[in-house]
């Protein structure tokens, strides 16, 4: 029997008050702040009470964008979002620092609410403080049975989906539930996580900028944070507590762009096959033998496609490991989906990959 409470905090009591939540990704646990750090692409919480109010205490930390170019400075600010019953998104833009926000007002009786980042993880950073409603807490909606982790660069962030402008990124421009990844989580009925920054590669690809290496990322429950934050240690993410069905991965959109500026020399090229190959190695070592991987490439560019392609087979061959496949994402189509922002895929263009995609993955046996 769980305790009535009309606040969650943080601190001590974590434990207690997190067995009210639903989390979804990759959630980080602050002792300093005493607070639950939310940062990746579509990462957050769903609950349920019974009351006609619910606030929430957050922390809003801003970035600035990074790029391997010198470019204008400029702040960003983390953006989230609810649903409240399965209502439409509200979305907030947080400022820098503590903050209340009341995210629900309404008839007495039993709700819902989900809370998630809807902005990437690179470009501002949120965390949640407490909870707090009239009423009380009720045990937390079930999971999904199935549970889908996606690993990836701007594409999988949802990099300025919904951008009226061609041109600049907002990080209000950006939407989780927009992007293909969120969608074919929705279309299959399933737990998604993302783990996905904009820049990333195999391996950072750039001197001057971190954060960018899935082979260093995908390790940690959230290295950007610990970073941030100057942290010497990196929290290792615990993978048998939060078993993946699934993981999918889209990279090679910005290796495409570091082998270009190396002249596609031959080197740079087995260069990239080993780091895939070790990549691979590493999913796999880390989710166990019965994940689903899915390697997969698009929708920007498709130099690599044949390179990935080979890279799977010869390790399903070398291995034995029947879990593993390749998928190519349609090519954008401008004319019919247009762009987001800075050449990126639209909404749109995020929808059709999931139909896509979701398609694909139903030919599979997926646990």
């Amino acid at each position: 029997m769980m305790e009535n409470r009309k606040i969650l905090s943080f601190g001590e009591d974590a434990k207690a008050s997190r067995a009210f939540l639903l989390e979804h990704g990759r959630i980080r646990k602050d002792e300093e702040k005493q607070a639950l750090w939310f940062n990746w692409t579509g990462a957050g919480f769903s609950f349920r009470f019974e009351g006609t109010t619910l606030k929430a205490r957050l922390f809003g930390y801003p970035e600035p964008e990074t790029a391997p170019f010198d470019l204008p400075f400029t702040l960003m600010y983390p953006v989230v979002g609810t649903h409240a019953d399965g209502g439409e998104l509200v979305r907030y833009k947080l400022e820098e620092g503590e903050q209340e926000l009341t995210l629900f007002e309404g008839a007495k009786g039993e709700h819902q609410l989900t809370l998630r980042k809807l902005s990437e993880n690179v470009m501002g950073k949120c965390a949640l403080l407490s909870l707090e409603t009239d009423g009380c807490f009720l045990a937390p909606p079930a999971p999904k049975a199935l549970k889908i982790e996606f690993a990836g660069d701007s594409i999988t962030c949802g990099y300025g989906n919904e951008a009226k402008d061609p041109m600049g990124l907002r990080t209000e421009d950006e939407n989780a539930e927009s992007t293909y990844a969120y969608l074919t989580a929705q279309a299959l009925d399933a737990e998604y996580s993302a783990v996905c920054v904009s820049g990333c590669a195999v391996t950072e690809p750039y001197p001057d900028m971190e954060n960018r290496g899935m082979d260093t990322l995908y390790a940690c429950t959230d290295l950007p944070f610990e970073r941030a934050f100057k942290n010497e240690e990196a929290e290792a993410w615990d993978f048998a507590a939060h078993k993946n069905d699934v993981v999918v991965i889209n990279l090679g959109t910005n290796d495409q762009m570091v082998l270009s500026m190396q002249g596609f020399s031959k080197e740079a090229d087995m260069e990239f096959h080993r780091n895939y190959r070790m990549l691979l190695e590493q999913i796999r070592e880390k989710n166990g033998k019965d994940t689903l991987i899915v390697s997969t490439l698009g929708p920007m560019g498709y130099y690599l496609w044949d390179e990935i392609r080979d890279i799977v087979k010869k390790y399903a061959e070398e291995t034995g490991d029947g879990r593993i496949v390749c998928f190519k994402y349609g090519q954008m189509n401008i004319m019919s989906e247009g762009t987001g922002a800075d050449g990126h895929p639209s909404a749109k263009t995020h929808a059709r990959m999931a139909r896509e995609l979701a398609g694909f993955l139903k030919t599979q046996e997926l646990k």
